[in-house]
């Protein structure tokens, strides 16, 4: 993976702003970066995100969580890219297909949390929470889940407020 910096302007903006040396960089649409083969649902690409193009988790999920917790965590602390309201917790780890706005979506794989999650963005501190609580009910196959990476079937627009419409006649997973 090759990124190029956008230029030393910016990075240097950037670094005084930061108070640490950084470049900004940009990943060239020449770039391949393909999901893994084993999640695909065409010749699909991730660019500088995780593993997939996107991350989908219902505020109801993070609202069940934080009824677990001592300190609730805010919905940030997992880097989704869309967020619904609505419906049950954890209903999105069972969307196959779904669509939003202009777009048809396959929810491909759940996405499985590493310690990132227990790190407090505001204060850089490290903590357990909210992996530990996550572990005692959303763990399977090594692994702890919360939120389903999901790709767009093409390219079009979605935006805020836009109805989910969920193809109820498949479910990807079940926990």
């Amino acid at each position: 993976m090759t990124v190029q910096e956008v230029s030393a302007h910016h990075s240097e903006w950037f670094s005084k702003n930061l108070g640490f040396r950084c470049k900004l960089v940009a990943f060239p649409e020449e770039n391949e970066r393909p999901v893994d083969e084993r999640y695909c649902v065409g010749d699909d690409q991730v660019s500088l995100a995780d593993a997939y193009p996107l991350l989908l988790i219902g505020q109801s999920s993070l609202d069940d969580l934080n009824e677990r917790l001592k300190t609730p965590v805010l919905m940030n602390r997992f880097r989704p890219s869309v967020v619904f309201t609505g419906g049950e917790p954890f209903e999105e780890d069972t969307w196959s297909r779904f669509t939003m706005g202009e777009l048809t979506f396959a929810g491909v794989k759940l996405c499985k949390r590493c310690v990132l999650i227990t790190i407090d963005q505001e204060t850089a501190e490290r903590g357990v929470e909210p992996l530990a609580t996550l572990s005692t009910y959303r763990r399977r196959d090594n692994g702890v889940y919360f939120g389903q990476n999901i790709i767009p079937t093409r390219t079009g627009k979605i935006s805020i407020g836009d109805e989910i419409i969920v193809n109820t006649s498949v479910h990807a997973h079940s926990f």
